[in-house]
This record gives C-alpha cells, structure tokens and sequence, in this order.
C-alpha cells in the first residue's frame, strides 16, 4: 500500500498535520522537524497527492491555455514558449483547443474553471461574445493573445495586422507588382480580426496607389496545404491574371506554391507569393518563401509573465500590447524583382 501522512508522522516523530504544512511552500514547519519529515517520506516513498492539496485550497498553479488549433505549427510555437515561461515560474500549464468552435471554447473555460487554473490565456475563435461574457463573470486573470475581437476591452498581447498587410503591400508594390491578388481564409473564418485587419490594410494600400484588388483574383481557401491547392483551381476557374499573392499563412502559400508549379507558373518569376507566420519550412532552399515573422514568442512569453504576475502578486493589472511584425524576405519575392 501507498505511504499516508500518518505513515510519515509516525516514522518521523511529528503530527499529522506538520507533515502536511512540510509540502506547502510557505509552512513554519522547524527546519530540523522538515529533515526528518523528508527523510521519512523517501524511507516510504511518499509522494504528496497534489489534487488532493489542490481540492482542499480551491486552488492549483496551473494556467489555461486555449487555441484555435492545436494542430496548426505557429499555435504549437506559442504554446511551447508559454510553457517554458510558466515552468520556470513555478507553473505548470492545461492546454486545449477550441477547433474554432464558440461553443466548444466556453465549454473549454467552463473546464478549466472547474479545474481550478489560476489564469487563463487564449486565443478567442471571435465567434460570438459569450467566451468573453464569461470570462468577465468569472474574477479569474485572462489575457487574450495573437488577436481580439473588437467587442473585447480586457487584457491582450496581440500582432498588429495592419502593419502586416501594408509591409507585405508595400514591399509588392517596391519590386514592381502592379496586380495583386489576396488567397485569404475560408467562408467561416473571413471576419475574424486577425484576417480582416491584414487584407484590409493591404488593399488600402494599393488603393492609394490607384490599384484595385480585383475579385476575380481573390479566393477564400483555409488554412492548411490542401486549401492552398484547392486555391489554385479555384483561381483558374476565374481566369485570375495577378502577379502577386499574400496568402491567409505560411500553409496555405505552401500548397499554393506547389499547385501553381505544377500548372507551369514559376513562384518568383511568374507571380510573387508571400505567406505568413514564417514557419520553419519557408525557409528551405527549395521553398525559400517570403513571410511575415509574427512575434509569436515575445507574445506568449509577455502573456505568460502578465498571468504569473496576477496570479502572485493579485490586484487589477492592465496589458494592451501590439507588437510589430518582420518581413523575412526570400526566392518567392526577391526572384520576382530580379526579372
């Protein structure tokens, strides 16, 4: 049978509840009495039960971390520099994914309420306002991270999109693209801030230039590689004659890329092409794809450092951050302003 607080008591000579106060942090327990309380617990091979600590405090020093999908690469970077922050913080860290889902994701708060975190962060789906109704009922700290609806007025650390869209344009318009063309994100997810900020910058842009971004070159395609593929045929179908996309992702621009080789147009000398997030792979010599580098570590990093201060130090705190994004310029672009 498994050692109990009462085995340990016994062997080391002290009460029950001294051996219980020994695994709390801050206990008053003599360093004397803590050595031979120690001692006894590897003698016996205690291990204290956390969830039961955990039941009996209402609390635990675990945070949420809510995304959108959990299988798209730049939402698993976030997550991995989160986790980093949090453990060496003395936090550990829930994660789960909405899968773009507003019902889904309040189920998911719901949870994770339920399981006691201390905090919160996520990256709302933007699909209604009860995610952020119930976290506002809730006095639980949260900070929303890459984006936020406009409704929302609570704590962020987010990529400025419009920024995004008016470097990419610019940088288009400097190596001579005269008719761009924008592969954006499918039907059910057009209006969501990140998507809708970043193309309405970069047809503002080009509007200024007295250039227009025509409807038969632009497609809602989706996120992953296949969407990207898909995007192709669907240009073609409407006779698109753009010298230049800005694609939804990195994903998206990579299917993009090998579909519209394989229809004979070469990607830096018959179109321009750029993606964003700058995934690992657009960078690969035989991708060598422009992007635009979210500051996705230094958002989930300052995210992760605003939850732990909540969480430690209490009282209302306030973080409404955007921070500026990179354009990595590589073959997709560069090649293009060579011709």
């Amino acid at each position: 049978m498994n050692a109990t607080i009462k085995d340990i008591a016994c062997e080391a000579g002290v009460s029950d509840t001294a051996v219980s106060l020994a695994f709390k942090g801050n206990s008053r327990v003599g360093e004397e009495a803590k050595k031979r309380i120690f001692a006894a617990a590897r003698k016996l091979n205690y291990v204290p039960n956390s969830a039961a600590q955990n039941l009996r405090s209402g609390k635990t020093n675990a945070v949420g971390f809510i995304v959108n999908d959990i299988t798209n690469p730049f939402y698993s970077l976030m997550i991995k520099e989160a986790e980093r922050k949090l453990n060496s913080m003395g936090m550990e860290m829930f994660i789960a994914s909405s899968n773009w889902d507003i019902d889904r994701e309040v189920k998911l708060i719901e949870k994770m309420v339920q399981m006691r975190v201390q905090g919160i962060i996520i990256c709302f789906c933007e699909k209604g306002a009860k995610s952020v109704e119930l976290l506002d009922s809730f006095s639980i700290p949260h900070v929303a991270v890459d984006s936020y609806p406009e409704f929302y007025s609570g704590n962020f650390m987010a990529n400025d999109f419009e920024v995004c869209g008016r470097m990419v344009a610019e940088h288009l318009y400097e190596i001579g693209c005269r008719n761009p063309g924008i592969v954006n994100a499918d039907e059910s997810m057009v209006e969501f801030s990140a998507f809708r900020k970043t193309f309405a910058a970069f047809r503002q842009f080009f509007s200024e230039k007295g250039i227009a971004v025509k409807k038969k070159n632009t497609v809602e395609a989706g996120l992953t590689i296949d969407a990207g593929v898909k995007a192709v045929e669907s240009l073609k179908a409407k006779s698109f004659d753009a010298d230049a996309f800005l694609c939804a992702n990195d994903l998206c621009a990579m299917g993009f890329m090998d579909a519209a080789e394989r229809n004979g147009l070469k990607i830096g000398k018959d179109i321009a092409l750029v993606g964003i997030d700058d995934l690992p792979l657009s960078s690969f010599s035989k991708i060598s794809m422009t992007s635009v580098r979210q500051p996705y570590s230094a958002i989930a990093c300052e995210a992760s450092k605003f939850i732990s201060e909540c969480i430690i130090r209490g009282g209302k705190r306030k973080l409404q951050k955007e921070l500026k994004p990179e354009l990595i310029k590589r073959n997709s672009t560069i090649l293009y302003s060579q011709k």
